[in-house]
């Protein structure tokens, strides 16, 4: 059930502008990886999925443009945190990745291990 809220709850924030300022803290423009954090918050009716909002400890949220952020490669380091080196209960199944080729600008699906692969690249890599 709590995939299907999350589902609902991420779709309700289709249409809204993208927030190239990252923060987390708006309501009216959303980024990326925020539509998951969104979508997957505890609340009353789920049990959500835990992101660790402490800064502090440099976990998955962290300062992004001098705001509280979710880097897309800290939802890939949690999944592998959980999944991989078992620090705590998975929360998060592998459904696929898609590779995108900008030189070819084709994509194409790989399995979990490639994911994890990417953990290892540049952090700004994605603008190669």
């Amino acid at each position: 059930l709590d995939k299907a809220i999350a589902i609902v709850k991420s779709i309700s924030l289709f249409g809204k502008e993208y927030d190239f300022e990252f923060d987390l803290q708006t309501e009216d423009k959303v980024f990326c990886s925020e539509v998951v954090l969104k979508g997957y918050l505890p609340g009353k009716d789920m049990a959500g999925i835990n992101f660790n909002y402490s800064v502090e400890k440099k976990m998955y949220v962290e300062n992004v443009l001098k705001r509280p952020g979710l880097p897309v490669i800290n939802i890939v380091r949690k999944m592998y945190d959980e999944n991989v080196r078992g620090l705590r209960a998975a929360q998060f199944d592998f459904v696929g990745f898609l590779k995108g080729n900008s030189k070819t600008k084709t994509a194409e699906f790989k399995n979990e291990e490639d994911l994890f692969k990417t953990l290892k690249k540049p952090k700004w890599s994605f603008m190669e």
